[in-house]
Order: structure tokens, then C-alpha cells, then sequence
């Protein structure tokens, strides 16, 4: 198991164990290396090193529970919490979509929360466990569908 930083693109940091699937970008813009997608029906990290067009296929890894994240990704106005559930708010074509502390219905469950960076309504980063996809996600949603 390998853990790998990425300072430039949303202070990334991964410890990998997973393996990669083949996604097609619908977003409307380019998704980012090692930026966090909801793609497929999967939630996932982006592989590809020059990131992944719009109307393209590219790899993503999908988040799994033995995984932990550390990114700053999130919403920075939001107050994230060590033993609460994250969720993924999706960009759109606009921009890379976010961690955000209150689920909605435009929202998937992500992971728990492990540790945050910054004060509430201040953060800056989040470090997660994620969900399995498809079984232990929160109440009412799986990140898997």
C-alpha cells in the first residue's frame, strides 16, 4: 500500500489499494487528475494524468472503505465533523463538485469523516473513509446505483 501526495490538485492523498474502471466523462468539462467524480453511477478518483475530456472514456478508481482521503475538495463553508457522514455534491459543468457536511437529494453518501482541517465554516481540507459502494452507505443512498 502506497500513500501518495498530490500538493497541486486539491491537496490529494490516497493510500491505494483498489483497482481502476473505465468511465465516460459527462459533465461538461474536463475532470481533473486525481479530482473527485461521480461518474458512472461510481464515485471515484480520477486516473488519468491529463485528466478526462468532456464525451470522453477515461479511468477512475472507485472509492472503497479501505481507503482514507485527504483532500480539499470539500465546501469550505461547511463544518465537518470526526465520526460524521460526508457526501458528494457533483459540479457539474461549472466546476469540480464538492464534500459537503448535509446530504440532499442531489447528494451521495460518501464516507465518514476521520479528521478536518481549518474551523467550521472555515475549512480547508477533510480527510474520509469511504463508503463501500453499493453496501455500507448512509441510510437511504448508496454511492452506488
Amino acid at each position: 500500500m502506497a500513500m501518495t501526495g498530490y500538493d497541486y490538485n486539491y491537496d490529494f492523498q490516497v493510500r491505494e489499494v483498489g483497482s481502476e474502471i473505465v468511465v465516460t466523462n459527462n459533465l461538461g468539462r474536463t475532470a481533473a487528475h486525481k479530482e473527485i467524480v461521480y461518474l458512472g453511477g461510481v464515485l471515484g478518483v480520477v486516473e488519468e494524468f491529463g485528466g478526462i475530456a468532456n464525451g470522453v472514456t477515461g479511468r477512475i478508481t472507485p472509492l472503497s472503505a479501505d481507503m482514507e482521503i485527504t483532500t480539499a475538495q470539500v465546501e469550505a463553508t461547511d463544518t465537518f465533523t470526526a465520526g460524521n457522514d460526508i457526501y458528494f455534491l457533483s459540479g457539474g459543468s461549472g466546476a469540480a463538485g464538492t464534500l459537503v457536511d448535509i446530504p440532499t437529494s442531489a447528494t451521495v453518501p460518501a464516507g465518514k469523516v476521520t479528521a478536518e482541517f481549518g474551523t467550521g465554516g472555515a475549512q480547508t481540507a477533510v480527510v474520509f473513509r469511504p463508503f463501500n459502494q453499493g453496501g455500507e452507505a448512509a441510510p437511504g443512498r448508496y454511492a452506488k446505483v
